[in-house]
């Protein structure tokens, strides 16, 4: 019942003609509810209600509708004070209420509201369906690490649900220190099974990116290479040999000309000094895990203490 749009699309080896279509659905004669075969609820976690859908009662007959009952079966809840048809119906005229869906076990739920009253069809039923979503998140090993800045503490997990679950869990990570970062793998994976997940929190790394820096002179390098030669030509083979050995015992000496110890800028007013490896300061932090499906999240609390 209500507007309803669609398309007629005729397609020849010359080209494609379409026709929007419009209409307006009317409810069949008698007493008859909408949607008129079943009302279908998303995925939803165990313990929370999903949102309400409308449901709509209408009177297309001849005498006003005497409504005796409302009832609804199944992991489905009629939400309070919705239910506008009172007990009485004109002729003519619909009312409606707003059905929810509140799984209290995960897997496929089904149910049905109907509606008791004078009609000859009496009663009007619906179908209702839905899948609950239920999972555990639980450790698969120790749940408190002790590491020094500068390395990587890992910390395995299990995702465990019935095979009649379905839906995708994804998972979050905070409470990491300054300096640090923490990362789930994987970052999301399909309910009906069990699987092993990894989070990992590195420190000694810094938030922002690091720019690259290049590890030599390289104009330097390049006037060596390319002068070298040529001395080595115009001198004698002793005076040769002597400049060659006193090149090589200054690059090893100085470690200046050669590019060894040296990081040259790629632009001017940039800092030559290598940039210091980030600190995590030290203490004792709480790592929170988390896995979201359906609306139901499950954590874990882990301990990570820094030195």
């Amino acid at each position: 019942m209500g507007t309803l749009g669609g398309q007629l699309t005729v397609s020849d080896q010359y080209r494609t003609q379409t026709v929007t279509l419009n209409g307006i659905g009317l409810a069949p004669p008698g007493v008859s509810l909408s949607p008129f075969l079943t009302v279908t609820f998303p995925a939803t976690g165990v313990g929370i209600q999903a949102a309400a859908q409308t449901v709509t009662l209408t009177n297309n007959g001849a005498v006003p509708l005497l409504v005796q009952n409302v009832a609804i079966a199944g992991d489905f809840v009629i939400v309070p004070g919705s239910n506008n048809c009172g007990s009485t119906v004109a002729v003519s005229t619909a009312c409606t209420m707003q059905v929810a869906f509140a799984p209290t076990v995960g897997g496929p739920r089904a149910g049905t509201l109907s509606v008791t009253d004078n009609a000859p069809n009496s009663p009007q039923t619906l179908s209702l369906t839905g899948s609950g979503v239920d999972f555990t998140l639980d450790p698969n090993g120790g749940t408190s690490l002790t590491i020094v800045n500068g390395q990587t503490a890992v910390y395995p997990l299990l995702l465990s649900s019935a095979a009649n679950i379905s839906g995708m869990a994804t998972f979050t990570c905070t409470g990491a220190p300054a300096n640090s970062t923490c990362n789930i793998t994987p970052a999301s994976v399909a309910l009906g099974n069990t699987t092993t997940v990894s989070v990992t929190v590195l420190t000694g790394v810094s938030s922002a990116a690091q720019s690259s820096r290049p590890l030599t002179n390289r104009s330097g390098m390049f006037w060596l290479a390319t002068l070298l030669p040529l001395g080595l030509v115009a001198l004698g083979r002793t005076r040769r040999s002597w400049l060659a050995s006193s090149i090589l015992l200054g690059c090893l000496a100085a470690a200046t000309g050669c590019g060894a110890g040296r990081a040259i800028p790629l632009q001017s007013g940039s800092n030559p000094n290598p940039t210091p490896i980030p600190i995590t300061p030290a203490g004792t932090y709480t790592i929170v895990a988390s896995a979201s499906s359906g609306g139901l999240t499950r954590a874990v609390n882990l301990t990570l203490i820094v030195h």
